[in-house]
C-alpha cells in the first residue's frame, strides 16, 4: 500500500465528510447496475454506456494481471481522449495498480523519461501510436503491454488475464501520477488518490448546484469547433480552460443557447 496522505489526516478528513471510503471502481460497478445501458461517456460518434465502461475496465485489469502486474507497480497509460482512456484508469485502480497518464500529445522522449521516472514497468496503448505499432513502441520503452485493438469500442487483445480479487486500491492510496508540463522544461508527475478527485467533485457540485442528470463536457484544451460540439450534444456544463472561453463568449450573441451553458473555468 502506497498512501498518499498521513494516517492520521485521512480519519479527520473522512470524519469531516471531506473524503470517503467509496472507490471510484465501487461507484461505477453501482452504476452499471443501477442504469447500465444509460450512456457514460461520448466521444465523436462513439460512445461507452456505464455496463459497457465497466466491463472494459475489467477487461483491461485482468490483462495488467496476466502480465503479471504486481499491486503498486506502475503502469504507463498513453491514449487519446475518449471512453478508452476513462476505462482503462480504472482498470488499473482494479488491478491495484498505479496508471502513469502521459498527454496523448507527448513525444517519445516525454514519455521515455516518464517511465524512468516513475519507474513504469508495463503500458496501456493502443494498436496503433504516432511512433509506431503498440509492440513496437512497448519493446522500445522495455514494458509489458496491454494493448487496445479497438477504441471506437474499446476493446482489449486477447492474452493472458488473472484475477483481480482483492487487489483493487483503497480511495486513500496512490492511484495516479498525471504528468503536466514542469518549469524546469521537462514534465512532472502530480499524485492522485480517489479522495482527493472526492473533495474536488464535492466542491464543484456545491458551487456548481450540479444535479446527477446533467451533461458534462470536458474540453482541456478546446479542440475546434467547441461551440458547434456543445450545442450538438446539448452540454449543460462545460470544464474548459480559461483562454477557451472566449470562443463561447464572442460566439454568444449569433448563438443564444450557448448563453445558457454554466462554464466552469479551471
Amino acid at each position: 500500500m502506497l498512501p498518499a496522505a498521513d494516517p492520521a489526516d485521512d480519519l479527520r478528513y473522512r470524519a469531516a465528510g471531506w473524503w470517503g471510503s467509496t472507490t471510484l471502481s465501487e461507484r461505477i460497478a453501482d452504476l452499471a447496475a443501477e442504469r447500465g445501458a444509460d450512456v457514460a461517456y461520448r466521444w465523436g460518434d462513439a460512445a461507452l454506456t456505464w455496463q459497457g465502461y465497466s466491463d472494459f475496465a475489467d477487461a483491461v485489469a485482468a490483462r495488467l494481471v496476466g502480465e503479471g502486474i504486481a499491486r503498486d507497480n506502475r503502469v504507463l497509460v498513453w491514449l487519446p481522449d475518449g471512453g478508452a482512456v476513462h476505462g482503462a484508469l480504472l482498470g488499473c485502480e482494479r488491478a491495484g495498480a498505479v496508471a502513469v497518464g502521459a498527454g496523448w500529445r507527448a513525444g517519445r522522449r516525454e514519455l521515455e523519461y516518464l517511465v524512468e521516472r516513475s519507474g513504469a514497468v508495463a503500458a496501456v496503448l493502443p494498436f496503433d501510436t504516432p511512433p509506431g505499432s503498440a509492440d513496437e513502441l512497448a519493446a522500445r520503452l522495455g514494458l509489458r503491454l496491454v494493448a487496445l485493438t479497438d477504441l471506437h469500442e474499446p476493446t482489449v487483445r486477447p492474452g493472458p488475464t488473472g484475477s483481480t480479487g482483492g487487489r483493487a486500491l483503497g480511495p486513500s492510496e496512490l492511484w495516479m501520477l498525471n504528468s503536466t508540463s514542469g518549469t524546469t522544461g521537462r514534465p512532472k508527475c502530480v499524485m492522485q488518490t480517489i479522495n482527493r478527485w472526492v473533495y474536488f467533485h464535492h466542491k464543484a457540485m456545491s458551487f456548481g448546484a450540479l444535479q446527477a442528470d446533467e451533461r458534462f463536457m470536458s474540453v482541456v484544451p478546446a479542440p475546434f469547433g467547441l461551440s458547434a460540439l456543445a450545442r450538438r450534444a446539448n452540454v449543460a456544463i462545460a470544464v474548459i480552460v480559461s483562454s477557451a472561453i472566449f470562443s463561447f463568449l464572442h460566439l454568444a450573441p449569433d448563438q443564444p443557447a450557448l448563453v445558457t451553458t454554466n462554464t466552469f473555468v479551471f
